[in-house]
């Protein structure tokens, strides 16, 4: 379901609200995912698995400050950063629609909230000594999976051979 100030939003930026209402957001990268021809075989590529594995297991361990550490400032926090330059390569490329990019420009659009909530939890977690490093630590846990993430993805890119 997406919320009215969100259709507002995405509306004006030529999003169409056929295109993401009432679908998950494995969904929508799945959509991607096809729409490049990323070969899937029944799971995500082991440096996905690893680092959903390894977050769940974070949270599942954390308490209540390194859990906002990892979800709001190691995640939330940065997605525009990551997903703009995504959305805009995909933007360039012949043939992949918006709808079929949306992932990305969804997130760049709305996560913003997500973000901005998790900050003022932040803050008040943030009072103690105890609750700044276990914010810091799980922010800093979280950061280092995605470092791993992408440095597994570019590895995988320079292995590709190129197309002919």
């Amino acid at each position: 379901m997406v919320e009215e100030d969100k259709k507002e939003i995405l509306e004006a930026e030529g999003i169409d609200i056929s295109w993401i209402a009432n679908v998950p957001h494995r969904e929508l990268f799945r959509r991607f995912q096809n729409a490049v021809g990323a070969q899937q075989h029944g799971h995500y590529s082991i440096e996905a698995e690893t680092w959903r594995a390894t977050f769940l297991d974070l949270l599942h361990r954390a308490d209540a400050a390194r859990a906002v550490g990892a979800i709001g400032l190691g995640t939330e926090g940065i997605v525009r950063q990551i997903y703009q330059p995504l959305a805009a390569a995909c933007r360039r490329q012949p043939g992949l629609t918006r709808r079929d990019a949306v992932f990305f420009e969804l997130h760049c659009l709305v996560d913003d909230d997500h973000a901005e909530s998790l900050r003022r939890i932040a803050v008040d977690l943030s009072q103690t000594e105890t609750g700044r490093w276990n914010l810091r630590l799980g922010m800093y846990q979280c950061l280092v999976l995605r470092e791993t993430f992408w440095d597994g993805m570019y590895r995988r890119a320079l292995a590709m051979k190129p197309a002919k």
